[in-house]
């Protein structure tokens, strides 16, 4: 089956369809990436690190929209996928990503022709996006066309002229756009109480496109948008602003049930609204008109037609189709009456479109090979491009349920189900293909065989399943609640964890939520193991180098271990940490995990498993994640250690740190990317470029997909970031051989494959210049501020205190300070580090990580890059102090600590002040002068108050300035606030 794959394929430029045309240039200010680098044009902006090459699934929420013309050969259907638009040619296999959205696509729509297209996202950072069908150029962008309230739904008209956008938070908002306009408030609005469920449905009048309907969980709105009419001297004038008007015009009985769709019927005045309980309500507007009245539209009856809920319905050709819960798809004639009914398994059917044009068709009868007489409504002229119709014998197709079965045919059309992905339904033959073969489950892991194109990912709902990545399908899926006979309505329902392929890709493990471990059949998912040693669930798998163990770890903190001897062997377990394991991975010293605990512990397997050491590797960062950490190569081994058994691990203060996994020392902390959030999953890539070896590091945050230059030294310029999924990485894996990034996203039923384009970082880099050019920006004031004037000034002074104050001798200014002087140093630029941190510090300093002999002066710019990476990155929060504070506070029952009180919490706790010393560094923080400080007697703590509030501890002992102790907002950095206190003189100095 998979003897034909050979690698990952890559999107070429041929795919992406034709060259933008010169005219559209000026639209390209918010393109996606995936168009811009397939036009012929040039525009100067950040390069990505990830291009978006395929998306495997679809969001069943936001249904489907036929693209089909009448060419036969044009097969397009869009769909949602994560924060993206699909449009995808389900016949040439091509895929269109249409990107822009900061939220999931929660909404989209197409007009009358589907030649404008209109996506919509939910969330604080909402938009809107007309986009031209064409060549996919975005047209209109309405950024939070709600505000701050969260777009619900929207809909276009049929015409293109219109767009209407509801929001629903204490009421429901009504937006009405004229987008061509390019207005960023729209036209008309209206708000209105809506009960409880929000708004199901709405949409424009086809007939009528000023008017449209809303529709609700148990109410149904008509809306009109006219212009204003001023009366002014008894005279009307009508003027350019519009307004809109709405009317409740019905609602719904307990008994119907909720409303869950409607729909407007062609050439008629008529509306029809469905319910869960299998109604059908007729809402009339006039007296057989066309177009519908607003003022008279009213309800005539109730219809109820079916026994199951009706989750779509659609008026077409003259006949109305609905689609029910138990995956039937029905079409009645005008007045309601049965006429045909599709039974094919198409699961639950939620969205329905159907082609855009109708059929062209002849119906010829067999035995006299002329047109047939017997239906007098079918269409024998050509049509207006001049394309043939379709010539069909009436025995071969489908008949009616009426009395004398007359032919019935209709159009093709898509369904979008819960459960079985997008289905193109063939009417005449009653096929059913199988477009998007997606599950509603939300994907939890993945995978990526490591030597050839097959992706394996587990979802929440007990499925394991194997796309073929080089024919980009579903090969094959696995139900594991069907095959370990589990029971569907459990309350803990079966659902997949993890799952990791081998290094050679000869084993494939598959963690569950109920603590089995399941050996999969790396191609053919079939079961071939289970191993049953933990009732947790399991949240790592992985293998060694050799692939002869593999370790898991769960949500008890267990680790377990088992060896592959003609079949995989149970060995041993061991609870080594106290709060959850955070990362987990096989090292040339053993197998390392790292937990909340801040502890690093390293396994020796064997008969069984020994801890054989557990050092502590932070002391206020929490480690997020770990990885093994190469010497590089090409160093001198009577100058560098080049036999450390090293670990990269990334904490929740946005730094890297390489530790020593034999005795857990800290040999270096380098500033990792600043996001809104600290990286959570790393990758170490290697590529050779023009005959040379280079290494990147992809990095992950919760949101964040990133590529990263080595070597790690803090430089703001070596890493390139974009948003990955909008709510949350959930997994992720890399496939170094053909560079691709696969991701998953929170509540999301999709796989994202992503391309590593390595040039992007490369030009970030060469961007930010060389030295100290590119650690500038994070300086306050940049090169030319008062922080670099100030870390300047006070290197030299350091080398003054050396050389003595008073000292005869004729001074050097030299480029060099002491590594002792460094602590002090940097508590005078504001970073107030612990002892701990101090320790790290001089190590880094002195060994360089790799350097046998250490070194005992440090040059200025190693100095700044040193400061750089090791203060906070961003700063200390006022939060954090307060938190702090409160800690020792509300141990005493007080909102203020005692002045004995602080001082027994500064000598007890953490690394301990000893009463002398706390007494001498509060009277220096108290701005005591020296002669005051001279005339009193030792540990006379006096000059504080009696009772420490939070205020008094941050303006009177720490020095900020400015600052409401306030519960209810959180302030600006300390740290910006303590420093910028030194740039007016108030210099802390150096002792």
């Amino acid at each position: 089956m998979f003897s034909k794959i050979h690698s990952w394929p890559t999107l070429r430029r041929s795919e992406s369809g034709s060259d933008a045309s010169q005219s559209s240039r000026s639209r390209f200010h918010s393109v996606s990436l995936p168009v811009m680098d397939t036009a012929d044009v040039h525009i100067t902006r950040k390069p990505a690190p990830f291009v978006i090459r395929w998306i495997y699934g679809c969001n069943w929420r936001a249904g489907v929209v036929n693209l089909k013309l009448t060419a036969p050969w044009e097969t397009r259907v869009l769909y949602a996928a994560g924060s993206c638009a699909v449009l995808y040619d389900w016949t040439k296999h091509q895929q269109r990503i249409l990107e822009g959205h900061r939220h999931t696509v929660t909404n989209i729509a197409a007009n009358g022709d589907g030649k404008i297209l209109v996506t919509a996202d939910s969330g604080p950072e909402d938009a809107v996006i007309v986009w031209d069908a064409r060549d996919l150029l975005p047209l209109r962008t309405i950024f939070s066309p709600h505000g701050a309230s969260r777009l619900h739904k929207m809909a276009v008209s049929a015409d293109a002229k219109y767009i209407l956008t509801v929001a629903c938070q204490d009421q429901a908002t009504v937006h009405w756009w004229i987008w061509s306009n390019g207005l960023d408030t729209p036209e008309a609005s209206h708000s209105f109480a809506v009960g409880r469920g929000g708004i199901v449905d709405m949409g424009f009048d086809p007939g009528r496109s000023e008017q449209f309907v809303v529709l609700a969980r148990y109410q149904l709105w008509i809306g009109l948008a006219a212009k204003k009419i001023n009366k002014e001297l008894g005279e009307t004038r009508e003027t350019d602003d519009y307004e809109l008007k709405m009317r409740p015009i019905g609602g719904s009985m307990p008994e119907w049930g909720r409303f869950s769709c409607y729909t407007f019927v062609e050439n008629s005045s008529r509306v029809l609204v469905a319910t869960t309980r299998g109604r059908v309500l007729v809402y009339s507007g006039g007296n057989g008109d066309q177009v519908m009245d607003y003022d008279r539209l009213k309800n005539v009856k109730t219809l109820h037609i079916e026994d199951r809920a009706i989750h779509v319905i659609k008026s077409i050709d003259g006949i109305i189709a609905t689609a029910n819960s138990g995956g039937e798809v029905k079409f009645y004639d005008e007045d309601m009456r049965l006429v045909y009914v599709m039974r094919d398994r198409l699961g639950a059917v939620r969205w329905i479109s159907f082609d855009l044009f109708p059929r062209n068709i002849k119906i010829f009868n067999p035995k006299c090979k002329k047109i047939c007489p017997c239906w007098e409504k079918v269409a024998t002229s050509s049509d207006s491009t001049g394309a043939p119709c379709d010539k069909l014998l009436r025995h071969n197709l489908p008949h009616d349920y009426c009395v004398e079965p007359k032919p019935f045919v209709a159009r093709n059309f898509f369904v979008c189900t819960r459960d079985e992905g997008i289905k193109y339904v063939e009417f005449l033959t009653g096929k059913v293909l199988t477009v998007v073969d997606c599950r509603g489950a939300a994907a939890a892991a993945v995978t990526v065989h490591p030597e050839i194109p097959l992706l394996c990912v587990g979802t929440v709902d007990g499925a394991v399943e194997l796309y073929d990545g080089g024919r980009r399908r579903l090969a094959r899926r696995l139900d594991l609640r069907d095959s370990l006979g589990a029971e569907k309505h459990d309350d803990r329902r079966l659902a997949v964890t993890t799952i990791e392929y081998s290094p050679e890709g000869l084993h494939l493990a598959c963690g569950l939520n109920s603590g089995k471990l399941l050996f999969l059949h790396p191609t053919f998912l079939s079961i071939k193991e289970e191993k049953d040693h933990t009732r947790y669930p399991i949240t790592h798998i992985r293998y060694s180098g050799d692939a002869k163990l593999l370790a898991t770890a769960d949500k008890g903190r267990y680790v377990c271990v088992y060896k592959y001897d003609d079949g995989w062997r149970y060995i041993d377990k061991r609870q080594a940490h106290y709060k959850p394991i955070t990362s987990l991975f096989f090292t040339p010293s053993g197998l390392v995990s790292l937990g909340l605990d801040r502890m690093m512990v390293v396994y020796e397997v064997g008969d069984g498993v020994k801890v054989v050491s557990s050092n502590r590797v932070e002391q206020s960062a929490l480690p997020l994640t770990g990885i093994p950490w190469p010497t590089p190569p090409g160093l001198d081994e009577e100058t560098f250690h080049v036999d450390l058994r090293l670990v990269l691990v990334a904490n929740d203060q946005f730094k890297y740190k390489i530790v020593n996994s034999s005795t857990g020392t800290c040999l270096s902390t380098v500033l990792g990317p600043r996001f809104s959030h600290p990286a959570r999953r790393l990758y170490l890539v290697s590529r050779t470029a023009d005959d040379e070896q280079q290494q990147y590091l992809v990095f992950i945050t919760k949101d964040v997909v990133g590529l990263q230059k080595m070597p790690l030294d803090g430089n703001p310029w070596k890493h390139v970031a974009m948003l990955g999924h909008p709510l949350q990485v959930v997994d992720s894996c890399y496939h170094e051989r053909s560079g691709a990034l696969f991701t998953i996203g929170a509540k999301d039923c999709c796989v994202t494959q992503w391309e590593t384009v390595f040039k992007s970082v490369e030009t970030t880099t060469k961007r930010g210049g060389c030295g100290l050019e590119p650690y500038y920006c994070l300086l306050d004031g940049g090169r030319p501020g008062w922080l670099f004037q100030e870390i300047r000034d006070l290197f030299y002074y350091v080398q003054v205190v050396c050389q003595g104050t008073f000292t005869p001798v004729a001074r050097r200014v030299r480029d060099h300070i002491p590594v002792d002087a460094l602590p002090d140093l940097m508590r005078t630029l504001g970073f107030f580090l612990t002892e701990y941190e101090a320790e790290n510090l001089i190590t880094e300093a002195k060994y360089d990580v790799y350097r046998r002999q250490p070194s005992y002066e440090v040059d200025f710019e190693q100095f700044v890059m040193l400061y750089l990476n090791h203060r906070p990155a961003l700063g200390d929060n006022y939060k954090q102090v307060r938190a702090a504070f409160r800690l020792f506070a509300e141990l005493r029952a007080a909102p203020a600590l005692p002045r004995d009180a602080f001082i027994a919490v500064l000598a007890q706790n953490g690394e301990c002040f000893s009463r002398e010393l706390s007494w001498y560094l509060l009277s220096v923080l108290c701005e005591m002068c020296p002669e005051t400080r001279s005339n009193m007697v030792e540990e006379d703590f006096s000059f504080m108050p009696e009772n420490i509030s939070l205020k008094d501890f941050l303006t009177s002992i720490l020095g900020v300035q400015e600052v409401e102790c306030s519960d209810q907002s959180v302030k600006e950095s300390i740290y910006s606030a303590a420093t910028s206190s030194t740039a007016t003189g108030s210099t802390v100095p150096y002792y």
